[in-house]
C-alpha cells in the first residue's frame, strides 16, 4: 500500500535517508584502508538531468554527479524518485571512495566463481567483486545479495562504518532514536555511529525509521555528507564561506565572486557556463547576482580555477550544505512513500 505524505515531513526524514547496500547480517566491520583518500578528486562538469527541473534534490544531485559519484541513464534522466538497488549502493560508494580505476581493472577470473555473479548484472560484476576484495561486503552477505532490491536506511550503517574508517570514533553529542528499539540489534552500533558523525539523521519526532526504503536522490544528498564530513577527496576543489563581494558581469558575460572562507578572502572566476543557485532557484539572469547581500552563504564547485557549480543561501544563520537543502526547498510538493 502507498499513501501520500506531506512533503515538508518527507524532507526531514530525508535529512538521514542515504545510499543503502546489500542485506547485512552484522558480522563486524572490515574497515577499508586509508589509501584511499589519495584518490584525490577533479570536479569535471555539472550535470543537468532532464527530470529533476523542480525536484528538492537538484542541487545535491548536480553537485555529487559533477563528482563522478553518481550518473543518470542514457535519456539524460536521473530518475530521482526510484528506489535505490543494493547494485547502485554499492557503485555510489566505490565510486565516493574513488575506486573506479581500481573497479575497471578488476581481473574477474582470479576472484568470484561464475555461481558467485551469475545473478548480478554484467555492468556490475566488477563492482561487486571488488567491493568483496576491500571489505565492503562479505562473502555471507553476498550469498543473501539482492541487486535489484531496494535498500533499507538501517543497512547502509554498517557498510558506512567500513567506509569510514576510524572517524566513528568521534565522541557522541547526538541523543538516542526513539524507535532504537525497531533497529535489528547487529546493526544498532552502526546506526548510532553514521548518527554521530552525521551522516544519518531521524525524523521530526526523533525515529530512525529503519525500514524505509531509500531512493537515488536522497542517495544523493547522503554521499554529498559522506564527502565532506569523511572522505575530504574534493576538499581542493570546494570554496565554503560567505560572501564578500560579487562583480557585474561583463561584455564576455565574466564576473567573479569574493568569499570569506574563515580565514582569508577567495576570488573565484565565473562565466555564462556556471550554474548558479540562490535559495535553491536556479539563476538564469546574471545581472541578478549583483542585488545578493553580502554575508549569504556560498558553496562553490571548482574546475581549473572556475566556478562550475555554485550554492548561495541568503539565510545567513543557517549554512548551506546537502541537508539544509532538504529542510530550505522540499516544502512545496507532495512525495509518494512506501509503506
Amino acid at each position: 500500500m502507498r499513501k501520500k505524505l506531506l512533503i515538508a515531513i518527507v524532507a526531514l526524514f530525508m535529512l538521514g535517508i542515504f545510499a543503502g547496500l546489500a542485506s547485512a547480517q552484522g558480522n563486524g566491520r572490515t574497515d577499508v584502508k586509508d589509501e584511499a583518500n589519495q584518490h584525490h578528486g577533479k570536479i569535471k562538469h555539472s550535470i543537468e538531468y532532464t527530470d529533476m527541473n523542480h525536484e528538492w534534490s537538484r542541487e545535491a544531485v548536480m553537485e555529487v554527479s559533477a563528482m563522478g559519484f553518481v550518473k543518470g541513464d542514457n535519456n539524460h534522466r536521473f530518475n530521482p524518485n526510484q528506489p535505490l538497488t543494493h547494485l547502485e549502493a554499492i557503485v555510489a560508494l566505490l565510486n565516493a571512495k574513488g575506486f573506479q580505476d581500481e573497479v575497471e581493472a578488476y581481473n574477474l577470473e582470479t576472484s568470484l566463481s561464475d555461481w558467485d555473479l551469475k545473478k548480478i548484472p554484467d555492468w556490475g560484476k566488477k563492482y561487486v567483486a571488488y567491493a568483496l576484495e576491500r571489505g565492503i561486503i562479505t562473502a555471507d552477505e553476498l550469498k543473501t545479495f539482492n541487486p535489484n532490491q531496494g535498500v533499507k536506511r538501517y543497512e547502509i550503517c554498517l557498510y558506512l562504518a567500513r567506509i569510514s574508517g576510524e572517524t566513528v570514533n568521534i565522541p557522541q553529542t547526538k541523543k538516542e532514536f526513539k524507535d532504537l528499539q525497531v533497529i535489528p540489534e547487529a546493526f544498532k552500533e552502526y546506526v548510532r555511529d553514521m548518527h554521530k558523525i552525521g551522516l544519518v539523521n531521524g525524523d521530526p519526532d526523533g525515529n530512525f525509521a529503519p525500514n524505509r526504503v531509500v531512493k537515488r536522490c536522497e542517495m544523493a544528498v547522503i554521499l554529498g555528507n559522506l564527502e565532506d564530513n569523511v572522505l575530504h577527496r574534493f576538499a581542493d576543489t570546494k570554496v565554503k564561506g560567505t560572501l564578500v563581494t560579487v562583480t557585474a558581469p561583463d561584455s564576455e558575460l565574466a564576473y567573479a565572486f569574493t568569499v570569506n572562507n574563515g580565514d582569508k578572502e577567495v576570488v573565484v572566476v565565473a562565466d555564462k557556463n556556471t550554474v548558479v543557485f540562490v535559495d535553491g532557484h536556479k539563476i538564469e539572469n546574471l545581472d541578478e547576482l549583483v542585488s545578493i547581500a553580502a554575508g549569504s552563504h556560498m558553496r562553490l564547485l571548482i574546475n581549473e580555477d572556475k566556478a562550475v557549480l555554485v550554492r548561495i543561501s541568503t539565510a545567513t544563520d543557517v549554512e548551506n550544505d546537502n541537508v539544509d537543502e532538504l529542510e530550505n526547498d522540499a516544502n512545496q510538493v507532495d512525495e509518494e512513500v512506501a509503506d
